[in-house]
């Protein structure tokens, strides 16, 4: 279950646009502070809150879409 559910995060991660997913992977995945992503991107705080805001609500919307409740992966 655990391997189908990490499928279809995995799934979901790489149908994000692309400045949205790079947002998302520097934060969730490699852990780097805000400061650090929106450096790295030269972006401002308030355009990376906008892209995160996105970014999680397309993966809310396509875990959805999958039939994966994100209550059910913690």
């Amino acid at each position: 279950m655990a391997d189908l559910i990490r499928q279809h995060i995995v799934a979901v991660i790489k149908e994000l646009r692309p400045h949205l997913r790079r947002a998302f992977v520097m934060a969730h995945v490699q852990g780097k502070s805000r400061a650090e992503i929106t450096a790295a991107l030269g972006i401002s705080e308030r355009s990376l809150d906008r892209c995160m805001t996105k970014a999680l609500k397309g993966c809310r919307v396509g875990l959805a879409s999958r039939g994966v409740d994100p209550t059910d992966i913690a």
